[in-house]
Parts: structure tokens; C-alpha cells; sequence
């Protein structure tokens, strides 16, 4: 479970696709990191400058050292997925919903129930060495 902060200061809580703040809004998970300061590395890969970058900026909107925060996170609209089938990570395919796993494959579907269940038995028993 990500506990947190979104980047406008809302509480949140998440479980790997799915974040719901404490006033009850459901959104998709975005870049999710911890606040910390840029360290001189080597390296020197794309992804790795940018998700840097975020725990900087997490540092400077004023989130303490180590506090998670949730960067572009997807709200999801209700409305819209009554009227879609679909919001954030979240879709309804013949009365059922399913949560969208992988933003970038867009038929990466889990049913929500299962999902659910799953990430509350892995919260409850990580694996060992899970830390």
C-alpha cells in the first residue's frame, strides 16, 4: 500500500493502480515517489533524471524528506464512467468493473473484485523478504 500525498497536499492511500484520498475521491495512481533530496549520480537514463526530478519538486512544494507523494494522479469521474465505461484506470464492461492495470496496454484488465482481493492478501502476507 503507497501511503501519502498527492502533489495538492490530499491525503491519499494506494494500492498500485488505484489511489482514494481521505475525503473519498478515487483517482489513478500517477508517478508515485518519496520526497528526498537530488543525490549525484551517474547515471544518466531519461526516466531516471525525471523521477529525480519529482522527489526534488516534492522536496521544494514543501513534503517533508521521505513523506510519498503521487504526481499526476488520474481522478476518476463517476459520471464519465457511467456514461463511458471507462475513467482513469477504471472500466465497466457489461455491468462489471475491471481496473486497468497498465496505462500503456490498454486491454490489461483486471476484474476489480479479484484485484482488490489480491492486493489485500499481499498487505496482509507480503512475501518474504517484501519490505
Amino acid at each position: 500500500m503507497i501511503e501519502g500525498a498527492d502533489a495538492a497536499g490530499e491525503t491519499i492511500a494506494g494500492i498500485r493502480a488505484l489511489a482514494l484520498s481521505h475525503a473519498a475521491a478515487l483517482a489513478g495512481s500517477g508517478d508515485v515517489v518519496r520526497a528526498e533530496q537530488p543525490a549525484r549520480r551517474s547515471v544518466v537514463a531519461l526516466a531516471v533524471a525525471e523521477r529525480r526530478e519529482l522527489q526534488a519538486a516534492a522536496l521544494r512544494g514543501g513534503f517533508p524528506a521521505g513523506e510519498t507523494v503521487n504526481f499526476n494522479a488520474v481522478p476518476v469521474d463517476v459520471d464519465r464512467l457511467q456514461r463511458t465505461g471507462e475513467s482513469g484506470p477504471l472500466v465497466m464492461r457489461e455491468g462489471v468493473a475491471f481496473v486497468r492495470w497498465s496505462a500503456t496496454q490498454p486491454e490489461a484488465l483486471a476484474e476489480l473484485s479479484g484485484y482488490l482481493m489480491d492486493r489485500a492478501e499481499l498487505l496482509a502476507h507480503p512475501p518474504s523478504g517484501a519490505g
